[in-house]
């Protein structure tokens, strides 16, 4: 967050400001996961939620190292996932594909 408030005024952020993305795929989840989940991890983005809107389904990845995310996860829709920078908030899955 301090990263994020500093650039307020209005300068570009840079990947170091990034906790989470999250990728919502409908036409184009190949493209999501084949080019931009590795130009996030290799980019040190700590976390990226991929959402699948077609089959209904989320994946998590976690860890990035050398161009690749080391964790992956997928819940199923009766589970909650909550954020690495803030593990109290947690989100249905249900309600994110919803």
């Amino acid at each position: 967050m301090i990263g994020w408030l500093q650039r307020v005024n209005g300068d570009v952020p840079t990947p170091a400001d990034v906790l989470l993305i999250v990728e919502v795929s409908d036409t184009t989840l190949d493209y999501d996961r084949d080019v931009k989940l590795s130009l996030y991890a290799r980019h040190g983005i700590p976390e990226v939620w991929l959402c699948d809107v077609k089959a209904g389904g989320l994946a998590v990845f976690r860890e990035p190292i050398e161009g690749q995310y080391r964790l992956m996860h997928k819940p199923t829709t009766s589970e909650t996932v909550a954020p690495l920078w803030v593990p109290v908030v947690r989100v249905a899955v249900a309600d994110v594909l919803a």
